[in-house]
């Protein structure tokens, strides 16, 4: 996702490839000289941190602080090392409200989910929820137990989305999502 303001950018996940995040970044020039100010993580697999590097240095990276430690412990291995500049630098434990240029985003952690530490990126004028990997269409959805996810805290986080005045919910592995598909995820 990315949220074009007035003055800076803001992008919600980093995609898995440094390739694929240099793509991001061009077609963002094409659309505005805005800076690339921040990085918001929905939560720390792979094929949502491991692109950091194709961004500039000295960002904004924001993420729930589990996503940080599952990140540190990812970043051990020696072909991820490069990524370790790009841990996120602010981390929050509850929820938190950003303004980027006129536009509110919410930060919102609703407890252990996918991970221990999902976040969704909430747009309540624009009525859209980036929610990561908490919604899974015609798949079974995805726990990570060793990061700290349960299948009763992704009902709830579910339920809570549902509360949210959204319309739209993009998801990282599927067309836009409404209220009903969501509701479908609990039947």
């Amino acid at each position: 996702g990315v949220i074009i303001g007035r003055k800076e950018v803001m992008v919600i996940d980093a995609k898995m490839t440094e390739e694929s995040s240099q793509a991001l970044m061009a077609e963002i020039e094409k659309l505005t000289p805005n800076p690339l100010k921040y990085v918001v993580l929905t939560h720390s697999d792979g094929d949502h941190v491991n692109g950091l590097s194709g961004f500039p240095k000295g960002l904004s990276i924001l993420a729930h602080e589990s996503t940080r430690k599952d990140m540190e412990e990812a970043f051990k291995d020696p072909k991820l090392s490069a990524l370790v500049p790009y841990l996120p630098n602010e981390t929050l434990a509850g929820d938190r409200v950003l303004n980027i240029d006129g536009v509110q985003v919410n930060l919102l952690h609703f407890g252990p989910a996918h991970t221990s530490g999902d976040l969704v990126v909430y747009l309540p004028e624009q009525k859209i929820a980036f929610v990561g990997d908490l919604a899974f269409i015609d798949r079974d959805p995805l726990i990570h137990r060793r990061k700290g996810g349960t299948s009763f805290g992704l009902a709830r986080t579910l339920k809570k989305m549902l509360a949210l005045d959204a319309d739209t919910f993009i998801s990282g592995h599927s067309d836009p999502l409404t209220k009903a598909d969501i509701q479908g995820l609990l039947t």
